[in-house]
C-alpha cells in the first residue's frame, strides 16, 4: 500500500492525505453505493471515542486491520482520499474529546491529528467531522494469515 500511497497525486496546501480506515464488508459496500456515508454521529459507538465522534482514519493498514471485522473469511479496509484542511494536532495521553471535537465543529479546526506513536508509541489517528472530507479511493478485501 506504501507504493500506492506515493504514485497518488495529492495536494499539500490543503493537508490532503491517503489514509486508511478499517470496517465491515457490508458497511464498506454501502459506503461505496452511496447508500450512506461515514456516519460521523455513529463513530465511537463499537470502539469509543478518543478524538469525539468522527470517522477514524491511519497512516498504518495495521492500525486499520485492528478495525476490520472479518466477514466469510474476509477483511476489509478502505482506502481514502482525505482533506485534513486546518489541524489541530494532538500528542495528550488522555485528550478532551469534547474540546477536540468542538474546535473542529465550530471552523476553527477542521481535523484532528492524534498522535498516539508519540505519547503511546502505539499509531498516528486521523479524524474528520464531516464526511464531506473524504472519498473512498479503493476497497481491499484480504485474508488474515497467522504464520
Amino acid at each position: 500500500a506504501t507504493g500506492l500511497i506515493r504514485r497518488q497525486a495529492l495536494r499539500g496546501s490543503c493537508n490532503e492525505w491517503l489514509l486508511f480506515h478499517g470496517t465491515s464488508k457490508k458497511n464498506a459496500d454501502k459506503i461505496v453505493e452511496g447508500a450512506h456515508d461515514f456516519h460521523i454521529g455513529l463513530a465511537g459507538t463499537a470502539t469509543g471515542t478518543l478524538y469525539g465522534r468522527g470517522a477514524y482514519f491511519a497512516d498504518s493498514i495495521t492500525k486499520a486491520d485492528e478495525y476490520a471485522k472479518e466477514e466469510d473469511g474476509l477483511c476489509c479496509v478502505l482506502v481514502c482520499r482525505i482533506i485534513g484542511g486546518h489541524v489541530l494536532y494532538n500528542d495528550e495521553v488522555t485528550p478532551d474529546p469534547e474540546k477536540l471535537q468542538g474546535s473542529c465543529i465550530s471552523g476553527e479546526y477542521n481535523s484532528v491529528l492524534g498522535d498516539r506513536e508519540k505519547c503511546r508509541n502505539t499509531f498516528k489517528e486521523y479524524v474528520i467531522y464531516d464526511a464531506d472530507q473524504v472519498y473512498v479511493e479503493y476497497v481491499l478485501h484480504y485474508k488474515r494469515r497467522y504464520d
